[in-house]
């Protein structure tokens, strides 16, 4: 029974293989001496600054080295050979989908010696055809976002819009049901029947996310199932020191003006939009295990009016008397043969017929008492207009919860692996024409995409 704890373990990477995209970028450069002349066989160690995961390569025979599959984050890189002073760069950010380029030139002398240079913020990807655009966690968390969802950030790349307010946005004049959307790697698009428009699965807390990179044009092949561009989210995981936050955002009743279309002189309709939260991350075994949770829980009603037509006449009608409705009421008791005049053949033919009522009256003994109870919440009209007469003010509610968890654990200095499970559950009830509202509650079993990488 020893082997269970270490097959428990090896659970979360079964899930390696289904993934066609990985969630990472790419650490690659050349090195040379001061001639230019390639050096080979370079011990390269690359570094992330925050919790210490290293990865070890050697120069080829061009003095090339690429380490692929690199977790998006900042990292140090530092370059030894014999007969050379030790180079390093520091702050070089890898950003998802795309290469960061850290080439070095070494020097003749002791190998104790260090040159050390700072990495430039802005580097140029020559080894992807893609165009695209990453924007990173300090605007993400800088930013205005109004409702919160991180997949709003992808409109700041260009060609990038949400014209017609759908779930996913369109990318360089594209349909939105042509793009890919993913969080750490895993498709977060729903199976459905409509081409045109993807829906996603998961909105992940803006504050769990790392960075959004869009790819606009040229994707590469292993995005061949989408025509358009690639929305790609990733989140945070933990450090080798303890980080929390917390935050709380309020819009309150208050400080808005009643819906538009309400009523004149009808109450204000309450308001208000409340988003409490906060996240925590951390070590579990410094430089080798790591987490990170997040929680936040949103109450929202928003007040809204609905504009309605009701027949004038609604009093009469609810005893039977449609003597005013302008078109014949028919008996469906006294269905028999007769003779009637054809409007497609503009002939008189034979067929079943129906008597009308009598003057248009529906007797008092012919009403059904269950539709009289029902007709009884119908609203009379609030004007003397023919259409448009009657306006209901209220509100919608949108209230739920989510959080998310990620788990990251450094085996060796050639196998990362995590773990991320999310959830979300709420209700919704929406403002009806009439009186009331309906509600209809989020599947509470839900959870988001889960990825393992």
């Amino acid at each position: 029974m020893r082997f269970l704890p270490r097959l428990f373990l090896l659970l979360p990477l079964l899930a390696m293989p289904l993934l066609a995209q990985t969630p990472t970028g790419t650490v690659e450069g050349v090195v040379t001496d001061a001639g230019g002349a390639a050096i080979v066989g370079a011990s390269v160690t690359i570094v992330e600054t925050s919790t210490n995961e290293t990865r070890t390569l050697t120069t080829d025979s061009a003095g090339r080295y690429e380490m692929p599959f690199v977790q998006p984050g900042t990292y140090s890189v530092k370059v030894v050979a014999p007969g050379f002073r030790a180079a390093s760069q520091i702050g070089l950010h890898v950003e998802v989908a795309t290469g960061s380029t850290a080439d070095f030139k070494l020097v003749v002398g002791q190998a104790s010696d260090q040159v050390q240079v700072t990495a430039n913020v802005e580097t140029l990807d020559t080894e992807t055809s893609n165009l695209s655009d990453t924007i990173p966690t300090r605007l993400i968390l800088d930013l205005p976002d109004n409702g919160r969802n991180p997949f709003d950030f992808a409109l700041l790349a260009p060609t990038v819009s949400n014209l017609g307010n759908a779930s996913t946005p369109h990318i360089g004049g594209s349909r939105n049901g042509n793009n890919e959307q993913l969080i750490d790697g895993m498709t977060n698009i729903l199976p459905e029947n409509n081409v045109g428009n993807n829906v996603s699965a998961y909105n992940p807390i803006v504050d769990s996310v790392q960075e959004v990179n869009v790819q606009t044009s040229v994707l590469a092949a292993e995005y061949g199932r989408f025509s358009g561009g690639i929305v790609s989210l990733v989140t945070k995981g933990g450090a080798n020191a303890f980080h929390g936050s917390g935050f709380e955002f309020l819009e309150a009743t208050g400080l808005n003006a009643n819906a538009f279309g309400a009523a004149p002189g009808s109450a204000k309709t309450n308001s208000h939009r409340y988003q409490t939260g906060g996240t925590f991350s951390g070590p579990i075994h410094r430089d080798k295990t790591f987490f990170f949770v997040d929680f936040e829980d949103s109450r929202q009603s928003a007040g809204t009016s609905i504009t309605s037509t009701v027949p004038q006449n609604l009093a009469a009608y609810l005893t039977g008397d449609f003597s005013k409705l302008g078109a014949p009421i028919y008996d469906p008791l006294t269905v028999h043969l007769g003779t009637y005049y054809d409007t497609s053949s503009k002939t008189t033919v034979t067929g079943y017929v129906r008597d009308q009522f009598q003057g248009n009256m529906i007797p008092p003994g012919r009403l059904s008492p269950i539709a009289q109870k029902i007709l009884g919440y119908f609203p009379a009209p609030q004007t003397t207009a023919a259409s448009n007469n009657y306006v209901n003010s209220g509100a919608n509610t949108n209230n739920y919860y989510h959080f998310d968890t990620r788990l990251d654990q450094q085996w060796d200095t050639k196998w990362h692996s995590f773990l991320r499970f999310s959830h979300s559950a709420g209700n919704n009830a929406y403002l009806q024409d009439y009186a009331g509202s309906s509600t209809i509650a989020s599947p509470g079993g839900y959870n988001g995409p889960t990825s393992g990488n």
